[in-house]
This record gives C-alpha cells, structure tokens and sequence, in this order.
C-alpha cells in the first residue's frame, strides 16, 4: 500500500512523452532540455501564444540553426545554409535581370507588335510557382526550378502535407531542406517584399473577387445571420486587429474607416497625410463596425447620429488609448479612430520644436500666477500636445490643477481631468463654474467655443487664476478679434491675456535621405534666401518609406502680451498695427520660424510653402 501510494505521488510529475511534441523529444534525446524544464516551456508557450521554436528562443535553449539541425538529423535531410539561400537568391536575381533584359530587347526591336506570343503559357517563377500566403503560413520558400524539380526549404519537416501539397499545386517533384526559420522569412521577404497580414486576413475570408450578390445584400438588406456568425466574427476580429496593428506599427494618428458602394476603404494618417491601405469588401462593413461599436461601448442599433466611444489596446507592454468616432454617411457610417499614445509623446518643449527664445517666452507666459494663456491653430495642428507639455512643466504637489476636456487624451496622476458630456449638462462653461468652487490654481480648458465660456474664463483670469486654453484661428493675433466676436470687452482681453501661441506642423525630412541643394532663384527671391543659400530636399529611402519625410516638426509663433501691446488691444487697434509691435519688437511669427526649419535642415520649402510662400 505504500509503495502503491508512493507511486501515485510520483505519477503526475512524470512526463509522458508520447504526447510531447517531436521537437522537445529531440532535444531531450540530446540532452539540450531536462524533463523538469518541459512543463514550464509548454506553460510559457501557452501564456505567450507564440510558437514552440520562439519558445526555445526565448528562453535560451536552442536557436534556429539548431533547431534546423536537430530536424535535419532526425529526417535525414539536407541543410539549406546561409550560402546556399543566397547562391538561391542571386540565381534568382540573375534570371530575373536576364528576363527583363530580353523584354527590353524585344520591345527595342518592335517583336512584340502583334502580341502573338501573348496567348501562350507564362513563365513559372520562384515569385510565382507558389502563392506567398501558402510560403508565410507554411514556413517555406521555393529556392530553385531545375526541370521538373522543386527545390524548397521548410523550417517544419513534422508538417506531414505540407511537400504533397506543393507537389499537387506545382505537378513537379520536390526536393526538400531544411532552413532556420529567420532565414527562411529574411527569403521569403526578398521573394515576396514585406508582408500585408491584412491582405492575408481579406483573402482568407475569401471575398477579394467580385460578388455581385453579397454586395447586393450588403446594400438593401442586413444580413444578422451573417454578421454573429462564429466564422465571420472571427475573420472581423482578426481584421479589426490587423488595422489596428498597422497603424501602431506605422506611428499613424488616425484610422479612417470609409463605406463606399462597392468596397470599404481604410486609410492612415501618418505624418498629417492619409495613405490608403488594403481596402476591405463591401459585406464586411456591418460586422466590422458592429465589432469597433462592441468594443468602443458604443450602441450597435444606432446609426442615425455620431457617436463617440474609446477603447485600449496593448502591442507587447505598450498600451495606447484609441479614441472612436463615427458619423452616418451614405453608404453606411464611417469611424475614425485616433490613436493615443503617451509613451510616444516627449513632454518637452524642445522635443516639439521650440526654439530656446520661444521655449523661454512659453514658460515666463505659463508661469504668471493669473490671467490668460491662449494656443491657436487649425484642427490637427498640434495644439493638444501642446498644452499637455504645458500641464507637464506645471505639475507639482503644490498647485491644484483641474481641466475641462472634451475628450480626455492623455491621463496625468496629479491633475484633476474632467471629460465633458453635453448629453448630462456638463459643458465646459458648467464645468468651468463648478472649478471655480474646488479652489484651483491652474484651469486648463480644452477649447473656448462661445461667450459663455469665454467670459467665465476671462472672470477666472481676474480672480487670481490661470487659465490655459486653445482657440481655433489662424494666426495668434487672430485670437483677439476672435474673443471680441465672442462679445469679450477689448479692455478685458487687454487685462487678462498674458500670453499667445499660434503653431503648425509640418513634416520633417528624413535625416537618411535628405539632400542639401543650393535654393533656386525665384526660391531665394521669395523667401529671402541669400545668394547661395543651402537648403535641403526629400529625396525618400527604406527608412522613410519612400517618402522623403519622417515625423513632424512644430512650427511657432509666440507673442508674450506686454503693456504696449496690452495697450493697442484695449484701444481696438487693427490687426496691422499689432503685427508691426510685433515685428518691431523682433518676435518670431509663423513664415519667420517655418523659414528657421527650412534653413537648419529640419523641413522642407514645399512643406512651408503656404506658411511662407504661396500662401500668402
């Protein structure tokens, strides 16, 4: 009975290696893993949902060459070394140039007039042989074509089917090697170019040809059936997912979501410009949106009014706030989303492009015990961050900081944020009011809208308060005659305003690719270049995607409001007159600061052409 006992004690510690996977069978056969470390590498594999090889990885037990080795060993097949993928790819390269060279020639030559040639079969190639989603998802590559033989290269010989079915899809006989999968993919990227999961996700929910009956559906009736079925659900979670994951790899600031009437088109905005991705089939759209109204909180039954909602996501430890909303449009709603990331976002002033004047006139405005602070500028122009690098240099123990924000963006311990909601009364006027009871130091107010606000913001200054806030205008003396139309008192405006900051963004040249050219003539004439002036063009590379820009730099315009200038505001002065004070007293404005960035290399005059060119 005790040794009975002793044996079940023993028994659920055991392993049972008939149910371990081959992989882990192999290296316990060459003492490379110890049975005790086996159910922590399951366990670590089952909370990290990643595959058993990065398991290993990740853990320090076996790389990819040894994996490939151990495969090899135990299948009796030959390695595919570094050498022999790249003798791979350079053949490849060679037939490719040789191919593209002899269509040159042919068309030179004019042999291709009558298109004879066209009806016959295309040439079977490494790119084309097989499909690249089969490669990704199979963890092979094609490495060569002699005769009727497929040489191909797998990281997983235990993938029984995987050789029959590229024999089935190509009719040749396959040779087989095995390759570390890092190599592998580093093939497949130099076969294929970088990988679209979204594409894969759409192709694999099989809609990318045409279905004139879907579409019809999708237009006259909504099919519920369809859009809660577990297979759909699934391929629009994963596809939800994907979009996400895209434009947090893209450093994108919004996801626009578009219905049209035959397909729903996805956008990103990366620095400031929308780039259009991989566009979605019409019948997905009701399942698409249902799933970001699901996780936004948002009512699924309504769409016949906007709505706002939020949500979070993390990719590895890094988590950022999306902020969702839609409008109804003609052919259904359309969400935008906007991504929000703090951990991205340096509360600096220099980080954001502020020059050592302007970053010292910012901070001498922000510290003033009372009275007003405004940013200006047009939507998407920066003004929020702004304000946050504001609150950040101000946040202390000793002050009581509360702000009025419709939404909240970014959350800071220490600072009393209210989330406005027009639906229950809380306005930022009535949050205003409420502010003035809880014994502030410093109120930040998202936006001034209208006179009521205004005024009570105005009152606050006066009290003993100060109070940060943006308005929409085009230039920072513009604020001025934007407060009178409001119905504020010049004479108020002049005893509370302290200070004005107008800003812009423009984007920054790549600092891999830019090239410093001598400005042209008519370019030096407008902007007032001297002869010769070195200025830089976007030329575009990997880094920057072709593009030529990466990021965007701040550009600034900030006017402290001293006696003189308080003077000529309380006496209705014209926008004229205050331009030339501010000219006279040597202070930055928008085209002064944009022609800065161009001069220190940071932007380009295409960039900052209708701040300073053009554009006016």
């Amino acid at each position: 009975m005790q040794n009975a006992a002793r044996r079940e004690n023993h028994v659920p510690n055991a392993i049972n290696r008939a149910k371990l996977p081959l992989l882990l069978n192999l290296l316990l056969d060459k003492g490379r893993l110890v049975e005790e470390q086996v159910a922590e590498l399951l366990t670590h594999q089952k909370d990290r949902s990643i595959t058993l090889e990065a398991t290993l990885l990740e853990c320090g037990i076996a790389g990819m060459e040894e994996i490939a080795q151990v495969y090899a060993e135990h299948f009796s097949l030959p390695i595919a070394s570094v050498a022999e993928l790249t003798r791979a790819e350079k053949e490849r390269k060679e037939k490719k140039a040789e191919k593209e060279a002899e269509e040159k020639a042919k068309e030179k030559a004019g042999e291709d007039e009558e298109g004879e040639e066209e009806e016959g079969p295309k040439e079977v190639t490494l790119e084309t042989i097989l499909p690249d989603t089969f490669c990704w998802e199979k963890r092979v590559t094609p490495l060569r074509i002699v005769d009727d033989v497929l040489e191909v290269a797998i990281a997983d010989p235990t993938d029984y089917q995987v050789i029959s079915q590229i024999r089935l899809y190509t009719g040749k006989q396959v040779e087989a090697f095995v390759a570390p999968l890092n190599l592998i993919e580093e093939h497949l990227h130099a076969l294929f170019g970088e990988r679209d999961f979204l594409k894969e996700i759409v192709q694999e929910a099989g809609v990318m040809g045409d279905d004139d009956e879907a579409g019809g559906s999708a237009k006259n009736v909504i099919d519920l059936s369809a859009a809660l079925s577990g297979e759909i659900d699934s391929q629009v979670v994963r596809l939800v997912n994907q979009v996400l994951l895209g434009a947090y790899r893209e450093a994108a600031s919004d996801i626009h979501i578009e219905p049209t009437d035959e397909q729903v088109i996805i956008r990103y905005r990366i620095d400031g410009k929308l780039t259009e991705t991989t566009p979605v089939p019409r019948h997905l759209v009701i399942p698409l949106i249902s799933r970001l109204k699901v996780i936004s909180k948002l009512d699924i039954a309504e769409k016949r009014v906007p709505q706002d909602g939020a949500f979070s996501a993390r990719v590895d430890n890094d988590e950022f706030d999306v902020r969702v909303s839609t409008v109804p449009v003609v052919w259904g709603e359309k969400i935008v989303m906007r991504l929000l990331n703090k951990g991205n976002v340096n509360m600096e002033f220099e980080s954001l492009g502020f020059n050592k004047k302007q970053r010292d006139d910012m901070i001498k405005g922000i510290s003033h015990h009372n009275g007003l602070v405004f940013v200006t500028g047009p939507t998407g122009s920066g003004k929020s961050t702004t304000l946050y690098t504001a609150l950040s240099y101000l946040n202390d123990v000793t002050k009581n900081i509360m702000t009025a924000e419709d939404p909240v963006e970014y959350k800071f311990p220490g600072i009393n944020q209210v989330h406005i909601r027009h639906n229950v009364g809380l306005t930022f006027a009535a949050a205003l009011r409420s502010f003035l009871r809880q014994d502030p130091d410093i109120i930040m107010v998202g936006e001034v809208r209208d006179n009521e606000t205004a005024e009570i913001c105005m009152r606050a200054a006066l009290t003993g308060h100060l109070v940060i806030s943006t308005l929409h205008t085009n230039s920072a003396l513009d604020s001025i005659s934007r407060l009178c139309d409001m119905g504020a008192p010049p004479f108020l405006i002049a005893a509370t305003l302290r200070l004005i900051e107008a800003q812009r963004l423009a984007r920054r040249l790549c600092k891999n690719c830019k090239r410093p050219v001598e400005a042209e003539e008519h370019i030096a004439r407008i902007f007032k270049f001297e002869p010769g002036t070195i200025i830089y063009q976007a030329e575009g590379c990997e880094e920057c995607r072709g593009g030529g820009y990466k990021g965007r730099v701040g550009l600034y315009e900030i006017i402290p409001v001293d006696t003189e200038l308080s003077s000529l505001i309380a006496n209705s002065a014209t926008y004229d007159e205050m331009v030339a004070l501010c000219r006279k007293r040597q202070i930055q404005m928008l085209d002064d600061s944009a022609i800065e960035k161009v001069l220190k290399g940071e932007t380009s005059v295409e960039e900052i052409w209708q701040f300073a060119g053009g554009g006016h």
